[in-house]
């Protein structure tokens, strides 16, 4: 991803950086079944398949951003447990309620 600021965390980065490469295939594969020099008669005969391989391609850019955003839940939860536990008042009311306490 080319706007990334100079100063941002290389896991982070690396984590969009993979699914920015997973929607660019994802991307070339979709251009690829509306190139415009394929006929009316294969688009039509391929239908069936080309609706499959698109719910198919959403499902797993979906399934990658949800990887993406849980590796970064869990990461912000681990950082605010460590400065909670910093804070002695208010580690007794975080770690209670939470289930990594």
């Amino acid at each position: 991803m080319v706007s990334f600021p100079p100063d941002f965390p290389q896991d982070v980065g690396d984590r969009f950086n993979g699914l920015a490469r997973i929607v660019e295939d994802k991307k070339e594969i979709l251009e690829q079944r509306l190139a415009p020099d394929r006929s009316k008669l294969k688009r039509f005969i391929l239908s069936p398949q080309d609706k499959a391989e698109v719910l198919a391609i959403t499902q797993e850019i979906r399934f990658a951003i949800e990887i993406a955003m849980f590796q970064a839940t869990v990461q912000n939860e681990v950082r605010t447990l460590q400065v909670v536990e910093g804070i002695g008042w208010l580690k007794g009311k975080i770690t209670s309620t939470c289930a990594y306490g």
